[in-house]
């Protein structure tokens, strides 16, 4: 990677710091940010195109029922066995958001589901990701977290593409 270039200080005899303020050009992502870059686009397409046949195969409330059996069959004695300690008070303090929050997950998935079985799975694939524009939005207004600009434009143009995709229909 390039070292960020100083800008030349103006010849006035004045050497102020102000005067040799550096000009930063934001790097080219590294190639581990573009691997992961890549393996998220692998994995949502992967896991789209299970859900799509999924769906082609049984209808979407049975296929929900094993994708969620399944990790329950596996998760449950890890959860028993190693976080039995922490599972009672987070239970008790926590229990009213996890039982909305698991509704809504199995709510939400399920209708993505639906769509999938009646739409095109492209269509559906980006509609879904959505979910990015709210995560990002979140996290810049009750998270504070920075890069405001960058996030905002990206949220912005996803929005735009999912209004786009609702107009060529």
């Amino acid at each position: 990677l390039e070292k960020p270039r100083r800008a030349a200080r103006p010849r006035t005899g004045h050497h102020s710091r102000a005067a040799s303020t550096s000009v930063r050009r934001r790097a080219a992502p590294g190639p581990r940010a573009r691997s992961q870059r890549s393996t998220n686009g692998t994995t949502i397409a992967a896991y789209s195109l299970v859900d799509k046949v999924g769906v082609e195969s049984v209808q979407p409330a049975v296929y929900i029922y094993f994708i969620f059996l399944i990790p329950l069959i596996f998760l449950t004695p890890y959860v028993l066995i190693k976080q039995r300690r922490a599972l009672k008070p987070e239970w008790q303090i926590n229990k009213g958001p996890i039982m909305v929050v698991g509704f809504l997950v199995a709510f939400t998935y399920l209708l993505v589901l639906f769509a999938m079985q009646t739409s095109n799975v492209s269509y559906v694939v980006a509609v879904r990701e959505v979910s990015i524009v709210f995560s990002a939005l979140f996290g810049i207004m009750w998270l504070g977290e920075g890069h405001r600009q960058p996030r905002l434009i990206g949220a912005f143009l996803m929005a735009l593409g999912v209004v786009f995709i609702g107009l060529s229909r």
